[in-house]
């Protein structure tokens, strides 16, 4: 699951991105400690980079010489 900055903010997290460690207060007052295996995460990340890559679309111009651009000269 992927929860951004708002979310983390409204739940008073705390994110440990080197050990992958995400702490939380439960409604009960005692702390929760989410674990997340190094294995997973690393698959999630190449998923989202797979994604991304697809996304990206290159545009190409076709070069028009001067001339033609200039409004100046009639043709």
């Amino acid at each position: 699951m992927l929860i951004r900055r708002p979310s983390l903010n409204k739940l008073g997290a705390v994110v440990s991105t080197p050990y992958l460690k995400m702490k939380l207060p439960s409604p009960t007052g005692n702390m929760i400690t989410l674990r997340v295996d190094q294995k997973a995460a690393r698959k999630c990340y190449e998923n989202i980079l797979k994604t991304q890559r697809r996304s990206y679309t290159i545009v190409t111009f076709k070069r028009t010489p001067y001339l033609e651009a200039d409004p100046r000269i009639d043709q």
